[in-house]
């Protein structure tokens, strides 16, 4: 399958990687509340009940999909990193070694220290690892060792060598299958996913439950080997991503509502047998959207890299490994001694999550063989303060005290010409971290020239669109690609002066964006000296929106400003270039923010030079360019209610772009000999006047010529 990101991988999503400590951690606490439950477990506690149940109930539907979910994004991206060969060692040297060194070393001690219970008798622990701990449970006539908690990762091996094989071995498929799905409402997605888990709750489990066993679980596989395609077709969905984070509220209510639901359910089917269907169609309802909720909940909440997140993210498979034994191991010496069920609870949990962690603090983080066994790699990654591994190209020293860095987003259509230029200028600002050029689609030498400067410098990634999808569409695939705090645009071709990033991050402050005056100059001329105006100026909606009715360009161009944007503003409102436009996205964007409350403030130039290239400003718009402009004030008008200055001003702009709209409609239905067409573009008073006095510049335009041509014969 193609992929969007073709020189190099971006980097780590913070979202996945908290996501991944989440389910992990959440399964450590469903551990120690089946102590308390009232179905026999490892270990049972006297408090045992169901109030117990009815919080794994909470978790039960959705905590392993959530994790096999998980995995399959997880298992995307590094498919698009590795080559086959080492994409399937990679796996098999975490998740098999892991798994491995699991059953043999780790879990068979829940067992051992709880054969007094089972009235065996207790021999030394090497003594029952040789002849008892690997003949604990029967499938298929054989004897198998106990997989207990770690039965899930020869399930993740199995399901990301299947993916491989699908992604490469049908690479024409697997695209149309992600586009469908990328395509599809978002709703849809999920009402089809809760629609699969409650089918399986209520007419396949009951009559055959999940074994663990890989060989022998058809249940499980219909149920986790949708979820890790469903992982693998949308992990790099930027569409989807911002759907669904445009959705979360609903998400959210739908999610609670379901969960209200099914414990209800539950309550029900104790004191009602008849009501088992309905207990377990709305745990399949609720397992389904949960999923989702949880997924957007990482993308709000827990999308910031921090170096917490790195160690947690290192830290937590050996933890998982660990817990369970831990768990069980203590619980066997504190259960029965009568403590208070908080104080015996919060001691069961507390053991079972920080003696694994102080264990993989002390003995497993620094230790290469003990990481391998672990299911990690040999080494830690190296720390970085900045995303340049190499920087061959000059790049100046950061300033220590600020540790805010950039992604510059390149959108770059047929830009042979300038592009180095362009990309040369960003990288030579010390607190870029990421330039990021997306091919359109070009024709000429521009994908070549753009992985040449990514083999030179690390910061540099490329994405190829493949296809020309427009401006809107190769910025949403950049914003994608990238994970620094903050974004911002640069033009093909255009440029910017040493120091304007760091001019505008130091005046940023606590706002969301912050633009610049342009420096503008003509195509082939050096930039005119500037004078810098460090005072800002704080941009409202009613302002923005007034300057961009298509007049005189005001000393700020608020029509072509390239802010820095705050990613994580972004990210909580779910904001992206609308793909559909082909001209205003910029505007459609910045008024959004504005609209979702944005603090937006305006400085004076620091150093963004536009280069004006003859024609450009005259240059036309297609009639389905204009449509999309002017439609869109129409969803910008829903988000809120606004002041009626500001509904003045977005009612100013519409009939602005409304006027240049019907003139080009009138040009098509006149060279048509349309007299209906023609005709019905002075559908508003505003329309009309606009239509007539462009009419009358161009007849004036036309009587001009007339008279020049003879004219001009008689002087010659």
């Amino acid at each position: 399958m193609p992929s969007a990101n073709e020189a190099r991988a971006p980097a780590r999503r913070a979202d996945v990687d908290a996501l991944r400590i989440l389910a992990l951690s959440l399964l450590i606490c469903y551990h120690t509340l089946l102590v308390y439950s009232v179905d026999n477990w490892r270990l049972n506690s006297e408090y045992a009940g169901p109030w117990a149940d009815y919080l794994i109930a909470v978790l039960t539907p959705w905590r392993m999909s959530l994790v096999f979910f998980i995995g399959g994004i997880a298992a995307r991206f590094m498919l698009d990193k590795m080559k086959p060969a080492a994409f399937v060692r990679d796996r098999a040297g975490k998740l098999l070694t892991a798994f491995v060194f699991a059953v043999i070393v780790i879990v068979p001690f829940q067992r051992y220290v709880r054969l007094d219970e089972a009235h065996m008798p207790r021999g030394g622990y090497f003594d029952y690892l040789l002849h008892q701990s690997m003949s604990v449970v029967r499938s298929d006539g054989l004897w198998l060792p106990d997989f207990a908690h770690a039965w899930f990762l020869p399930f993740l091996f199995t399901y990301s060598v299947a993916a491989l094989a699908f992604i490469k071995g049908a690479p024409r498929i697997a695209l149309a299958l992600q586009r469908l799905i990328e395509r599809a409402p978002l709703w849809s997605i999920i009402a089809a996913t809760m629609l699969w888990f409650a089918f399986l709750e209520r007419w396949v489990l009951p009559q055959r439950p999940m074994t663990g066993i890989l060989t022998d679980d058809l249940s499980g596989h219909l149920k986790f080997a949708p979820v890790f395609a469903l992982g693998v077709l949308l992990a790099k969905s930027e569409s989807f991503h911002v759907k669904a984070l445009g959705a979360r509220r609903r998400v959210w209510i739908v999610a609670g509502a379901l969960l209200a639901i099914s414990l209800v359910a539950l309550w029900a089917n104790g004191v009602e047998p008849h009501a088992y269907s309905l207990t377990k169609i709305t745990r399949g309802f609720y397992g389904g959207v949960m999923i989702f909720a949880v997924y957007i909940f990482a993308g709000v909440a827990l999308d910031r890299p921090s170096k917490l997140l790195s160690y947690g993210t290192d830290a937590v498979l050996p933890v998982y490994l660990m817990h369970q034994t831990v768990l069980v191991v203590v619980g066997d010496k504190i259960v029965g001694r009568h403590w208070p069920p908080p104080l015996e609870l919060a001691a069961l949990l507390g053991a079972a999550a920080l003696i694994p962690l102080a264990i993989y603090h002390v003995f497993v983080r620094e230790t290469p063989w003990l990481r391998v066994l672990f299911g990690l790699r040999p080494h830690l990654r190296p720390e970085r303060t900045s995303m340049a591994e190499k920087q061959p190209l000059a790049a100046p020293p950061r300033a220590p005290a600020r540790h805010e860095e950039v992604a510059v987003l390149i959108a770059a259509y047929n830009a042979e010409a300038t592009l180095e230029r362009a990309v040369r200028s960003a990288l030579t600002q010390p607190d870029v971290a990421e330039v990021c050029i997306i091919d359109d689609g070009s024709s000429d030498g521009t994908l070549s020239l753009a992985r040449s400067l990514a083999a030179e410098d690390s910061r540099v990634i490329v994405v190829a669109q493949g296809v020309n999808r427009g401006p809107a569409a190769a910025r949403n695939a950049g914003v994608a690609a990238t994970r620094s705090p903050w974004i911002t645009i640069l033009d093909a071709d255009d440029y910017m002066l040493p120091g304007r990033i760091g001019a505008l991050l130091n005046r940023v402050g606590g706002a969301d964006f912050i633009g610049d005056v342009l420096v503008r100059t003509p195509l082939g001329v050096d930039p005119p000296d500037f004078k810098t105006d460090s005072a800002l100026h704080v941009l409202n909606f009613e302002a923005f929106v007034e300057g961009n009715l298509g007049l005189d360009k005001g000393p700020l161009d608020l029509g072509f400003v390239k802010p820095l944007m705050r990613r994580d503003f972004l990210n909580r409102h779910a904001l992206r270039y609308q793909e559909h436009m082909r001209l205003g996205e910029d505007y459609e964007l910045y008024a959004r923010a504005l609209a979702l409350g944005a603090d937006f403030v305006l400085t004076g130039a620091t150093g963004y030079i536009s280069v004006e290239r003859p024609g450009s400003l005259s240059r036309k718009h297609s009639e389905d360019d204009l449509l999309h402009l002017r439609d869109c004030d129409d969803g910008i008008a829903r988000i809120r209610p606004f002041t009626a200055a500001e509904r003045r001003a977005l009612a100013r702009h519409r009939t602005s772009v409304d006027c240049r709209l019907q003139w080009r409609r009138l040009i098509t239905a006149v060279k048509a000999r349309d007299f209906g067409a023609a005709v019905s573009t002075f559908h508003t008073p505003a329309a009309a006047v606009y239509l007539a006095t462009r009419l009358g510049e161009q007849a004036w335009l036309r009587s001009l010529a007339l008279f020049r041509a003879p004219l001009r014969e008689a002087t010659s």
